[in-house]
């Protein structure tokens, strides 16, 4: 057909381009085109079109927003809003496969309507066999952030349909910054407790900079610090003990307070002992592999002698501690995003605080008092609170530092067991698995005290950080929810001091001859 027209090629296709832009091609002395200009006005031109078509999208999608509440209008950037699905665990979350975007992305759950039913189910068990094949796109997914630490407590505050299971799954799903202490605290209903409440914490508990143990010229005053906490806990331990012993009066103060959270505390533990039945139906094969494995680690080790620190001296251990509880949490964070354990990090407390170290160390030395006076009369120790007579041993307290994780179940607990195990740097001292005790009540976790090795020395027995020794909790998410829920534990984490002063009268003080003060002790010891 260019042949017949007498036309070329080239000239045929300038004058098409001409025609579809409107505008004469520009062409110069030699008759050819100027290509660089009509491309760049044809880009031009489109780029005109391509904006005008997400102004019209821009359009649709405020028309759309304004049709939704508050919530939905902030979530919709973080999740892509979704059909219910009755037949699923969460009525807010749903886990799917998103191809275009990432292997694992939460959805935001509309109750309103019902239809997809058949897809989500396939797509949840899309989901499970995702989590078993390739664990390495979990991990990847674990890692992104669509919210921060303000926009959970808002939804915590502002939403009160979201259920415990729900906040679970953003925590440890990734969706939030947020560590499971902070979330617990929020179940809890102490949703205004934010961060800046726990910094504030920190200074009346006296938890002291890591770089003031670094440099010898702080340790003035960190003794001087550490000497007028311990005289004021004195001070008050002295004076629980006169309300106990010598006012009569004053003792009704004590079951005045002490009585109705002992009274909580009780109504708590039955549901402990409803969620062990649970798990001893469903999980008892994990719970004998988690005996099993927990008798294998501790065989050959000596178990009958005492655990204590190597060290006596507060500032001492303190200066240990604040090393080693880096490094302890370094391993936990690592612990808790391997696949097989998928547990959430419990956050980071900081070292214990010096108020109830030095507590724990008076209730000690108060009932090795009443031990000797029980059972020998003639035992007496006059100004029993004196300086020069109060011995408080701070090597007794294993838990300076401290952490911990929270798993699905008892399996996931066995893997986290499995990887402290198997970490060349970590000595396993002692397991404590309370998920073995006799009695059904009670809180049951995993409590391990580890020393880290010295992998420099060719000496396997030399210990990091003067062989200081931590503690490692190993949670299970539903005595987590149970003890968030409860109004006991609140009671006795504001008391404690009083509720542990009573436990401690009643392990040897069960030959009183005050009626009020045995009614109080047989009350507290129904406590598991």
């Amino acid at each position: 057909s260019y042949q017949k027209s007498g036309t070329s090629e080239k000239t045929h296709t300038a004058k098409a381009q001409s025609k579809y832009m409107n505008k004469s091609p520009r062409r110069n002395k030699h008759g050819h085109e100027h290509e660089h200009e009509h491309r760049h006005e044809h880009r031009h031109e489109h780029g005109h079109a391509h904006d005008r078509k997400h102004e019209h999208a821009n359009a649709r999608e405020r028309g759309s927003q304004e049709k939704q509440t508050a919530w939905e209008k902030k979530e919709r950037g973080a999740y892509p809003v979704v059909k219910f699905d009755k037949t699923t665990r969460s009525k807010h979350i749903q886990k799917t496969v998103d191809t275009a975007d990432t292997e694992k992305e939460a959805l935001l759950a509309d109750p309103t309507s019902n239809s997809i039913v058949m897809s989500q189910n396939s797509v949840t068990n899309r989901q499970a066999n995702t989590d078993i094949l390739s664990p390495t796109s979990a991990q990847r997914s674990n890692k992104r952030r669509y919210r921060n630490d303000n926009d959970t407590e808002d939804i915590l505050e502002k939403d009160p349909g979201v259920v415990c299971m729900d906040i679970l799954d953003l925590v440890r799903n990734g969706f939030t910054s947020t560590t499971m202490r902070e979330t617990k605290i929020r179940l809890a209903g102490g949703a205004h407790t934010n961060v800046h409440d726990n910094e504030t914490e920190k200074e009346i508990g006296y938890q002291f900079e890591i770089v003031k143990f670094k440099n010898e010229k702080f340790e003035k005053e960190i003794r001087n610090t550490i000497s007028e906490i311990e005289k004021r806990q004195i001070e008050s331990a002295q004076g629980w003990y006169h309300m106990w012993e010598k006012g009569s009066f004053l003792f009704t103060s004590i079951r005045t307070l002490a009585q109705p959270i002992i009274d909580n505390l009780i109504s708590d533990d039955q549901r402990y002992v409803r969620v062990f039945e649970e798990l001893s139906e469903r999980e008892q094969m994990y719970l004998t592999q988690l005996k099993d494995h927990c008798d294998r680690i501790m065989r050959g080790k000596n178990q009958r002698t005492v655990l204590k620190q190597n060290e006596t001296d507060i500032y001492l251990l303190l200066k240990c501690a604040y090393s080693a509880h880096q490094r302890l949490h370094k391993n936990v964070r690592f612990i808790a995003k391997n696949y097989r354990v998928r547990g959430q990090y419990e956050g980071d407390p900081g070292v214990k605080h010096v108020q109830r170290i030095v507590e724990k160390g008076l209730l000690e030395y108060i009932g090795e008092y009443d031990k000797k006076r029980y059972s020998d009369p003639t035992h007496k120790v006059d100004n029993l609170f004196s300086p020069s007579n109060v011995k408080i041993d701070y090597a007794s307290v294993k838990d300076y530092a401290r952490a911990g994780i929270t798993c699905q179940g008892i399996q996931q607990i066995i893997e986290a067991l499995r990887l402290v195990e198997k970490n060349s740097g970590i000595e396993i001292i002692r397991i404590k698995n309370r998920f073995d005790s006799p009695n059904k009540g009670g809180y049951k976790d995993i409590l391990i005290n580890i020393r880290f090795l010295d992998r420099r020395k060719k000496d396997k027995s030399s210990h990091r950080y003067g062989g200081h020794v931590c503690e490692l909790q190993l949670h299970h998410e539903k005595y987590q929810i149970i003890r968030s829920e409860m109004n006991g534990h609140d009671n006795y984490s504001a008391s404690r001091f009083m509720i542990d002063f009573v436990r401690q009268k009643a392990l040897y003080s069960t030959n009183e001859s005050d009626e009020r003060k045995m009614q109080l002790i047989k009350l507290i010891q129904k406590l598991q």
